[in-house]
């Protein structure tokens, strides 16, 4: 290297501003983003440290020097601006009328050239026309300050001899603001065109390839079962709930409740059994289609008047032959049974049976209504080890047996099991053993394909099921409407005849004795989630979730996914954030949608959140390849 070309190499590299942006007072958006777009560019790493006619390549280059507010209010340049220019290596022009109109721009031009830096002047075309006021039909438009257009000497005299500037268009219809970039830092960097653009590309495709793998990453987690966050979804669909609970279309059930003025008129729970029976003879005079208990009677009567005598220890011989005589309070409440259409409550337990499992036949069918029952053992039902019932007495005098066990999901309940699999045996729940007694149906049918259930049918009742027998129940607000206080039945207060033809529930609501269950419109007892159940079956108002479901918000996932990989690294941030907030709230409001038109239960917040950690992916890529801001030593001293 001749010793003068060190010297100017050397002299290059102390200074301490890549590029000095020049422009007038019109043109300080494209300052501003020409400058972001020059400090945030990161320099493709197989070009870094390579030496070209301009330096050695760095990995970054900053800083760029734009501040306009030192300009001084004199006819001359400041000296902290002309310090500037002295300090800086390249000099662009942000190129308009209003540059060409600009005193301070020619001035700022003027003396970078008196620098001896005309070759390191790189023009932006931003509106105008170049050399237009060498037409006299067009001054107005000239773009080029005087100082761009002629040399100038190395005292600062503008010459008469023309200058070819190098210059990047803009305007609309020309090269596009990133071939504008890209030509800028070209001549920063002394690196063709046609590479940096090439590399650029090479670049792209590899965000491409990352957001890709990531995105088939998420789309992976979307397919799980409750997807990669089950409390997300579950407060979605609950919330749907909150914002369009269901109202009722028929009223085919009435619980009688054992509430708390029932028990200041009666006392503590449990009530003798006598009462319960008197409650049941009562209901069942008014000929309701079915009564059920969401109720256990696991032990026998402890206020049976012969089980008092023998607790107290008295030895009244004539007491006791008188009290043989008569039945047993259970006895009593048997007989009560037999003369209602009573179904009973077991409860499923993971110890095997010491009681046998009373259920209703079943019978299972495939999809071409052929005998499916070797499938029974693999069924995707829940399975427990045995139940818990009620006494011998009071089981055998039952017309029904119907399972009340539920699993809630997050605590709250949510989707009802329809069936359940007990040492074996296929018992219904509640509510559809409740309606094969109304319906006076012999049995219970099954459709299955494979191990997955479709559907349980009695009588002429059909219910769609999910795979595991369960169903989505769509709940309503609380309704005292449901409701009939035990005292009010058994004290004559209540037309019995509005029992008639009704599905009567009997459950305990008394503060203290029931722990409510947590639902999505709120906490209720377990009897009127049976009774929401069962109008739900009337209304044909079940929620569903389709086993497509997963499949169509994969697909929604993957469209919108692919359109921000594709047009995020060419859009600018304002518009990228703007598409994201846009398909958020497209596939929020088509979940609403769904579920208020079709009570589909589509998720949008797994959709959501997997397009924008697609987005930050993409983002985030785009900043750790071109926005880094930290200072690079080689970009400041040209190490």
């Amino acid at each position: 290297m001749q010793p003068h070309v060190v010297g100017v190499y050397f002299s290059f590299c102390a200074m301490r501003y890549w590029a000095f942006i020049s422009y007038g007072h019109g043109d300080e958006r494209w300052a501003q983003w020409l400058h972001k777009a020059i400090e945030g560019y990161r320099v493709p790493g197989r070009l870094v440290g390579r030496s070209t006619h301009t330096g050695i390549i760095p990995r970054r280059l900053f800083p760029v020097f734009r501040d306009r507010d030192e300009l001084p209010s004199s006819h001359d340049l400041g000296a902290s601006i002309v310090e500037s220019l002295k300090q800086s290596r390249f000099l662009i022009v942000i190129c308009s009328p209003k540059a060409a109109a600009s005193r301070w721009v020619n001035e700022e031009v003027k003396t970078f050239k008196s620098l001896g830096r005309e070759d390191r002047i790189l023009c932006v075309v931003v509106e105008g026309e170049p050399n237009a006021s060498d037409r006299p039909d067009s001054p107005h438009l000239e773009c080029f300050p005087p100082a761009v257009r002629y040399r100038v000497s190395s005292d600062g005299v503008l010459g008469q001899e023309r200058s070819e500037p190098l210059a990047a268009d803009a305007r609309a219809g020309r090269d596009g603001r990133s071939d504008v970039k890209l030509k800028v830092l070209s001549g920063l960097l002394g690196v063709g065109f046609d590479e940096l653009k090439l590399r650029e590309k090479e670049r792209e495709r590899a965000g491409q390839r990352v957001s890709l793998l990531f995105a088939f990453f998420v789309g992976a987690l979307l397919l799980l079962p409750n997807g990669p966050i089950p409390p997300l979804r579950f407060f979605v669909f609950d919330t749907y709930q909150v914002l369009k609970p269901r109202m009722p279309q028929s009223a085919p059930v009435t619980v009688v409740a054992i509430d708390q003025k029932s028990l200041a008129m009666i006392g503590q729970w449990p009530w003798p059994r006598t009462s319960l029976a008197r409650i049941v003879t009562k209901i069942a005079d008014a000929k309701p289609a079915a009564i059920g208990f969401d109720l256990l009677f696991p032990e026998a009567d402890e206020l049976s008047p012969e089980r008092m005598l023998a607790r107290a220890g008295i030895e009244d011989t004539a007491l006791a032959k008188a009290l043989a005589g008569r039945p047993s309070n259970d006895a009593v409440f048997a007989s009560a049974l037999t003369s209602a259409n009573a179904v009973l409550a077991v409860a499923g337990v993971n110890e095997h049976p010491a009681v046998p499992v009373r259920a209703p036949p079943f019978t299972v069918l495939d999809a071409l209504g052929t005998d499916a029952a070797a499938t029974r053992q693999s069924l995707y039902v829940p399975r427990y080890a045995g139940v818990l019932t009620s006494i011998e007495v009071l089981d055998r005098a039952a017309f029904g047996r119907g399972l009340i066990s539920v699993d809630p999901e997050g605590g709250v309940i949510r989707r009802m099991p329809l069936v359940a699999s007990v040492d074996g045996v296929l018992v219904p729940a509640l509510a559809i053993e409740m309606l094969r007694r109304a319906l006076g149906a012999p049995s219970v049918t099954l459709q299955v394909s494979g191990s997955s259930v479709q559907g349980i049918s009695t009588g002429d009742f059909t219910v769609p099921t999910e795979a595991d027998g369960a169903v989505r129940i769509y709940y309503s607000r609380r309704m005292p409407g449901r409701f009939v206080s035990a005292i009010d039945v058994l004290e004559g207060r209540h037309d019995l005849r509005r029992f008639e033809n009704k599905l009567v529930l009997i459950g305990v609501t008394g503060l203290g004795l029931l722990e409510y269950q947590s639902t999505p419109v709120g906490r209720m007892p377990g009897s009127e989630i049976h009774a929401q159940l069962l109008e739900n079956f009337y209304d044909d108002s079940l929620l569903r979730r389709p086993e497509w479901a997963k499949y169509v918000e994969l697909s929604v996932f993957c469209l919108f996914g692919l359109l921000f990989i594709l047009g995020v690294p060419r859009w600018s941030a304002t518009w990228s954030i703007f598409a994201l907030l846009a398909c958020c709230a497209m596939v929020a409001m088509a979940g609403m949608t769904a579920f208020s038109w079709g009570r589909l239960l589509f998720d949008p917040v797994q959709v959501i959140g997997g397009l924008v950690a697609v987005f930050g992916a993409i983002m985030s890529y785009g900043f750790f390849a071109h926005s880094a801001r930290l200072p690079d030593a080689r970009a400041v001293d040209g190490g």
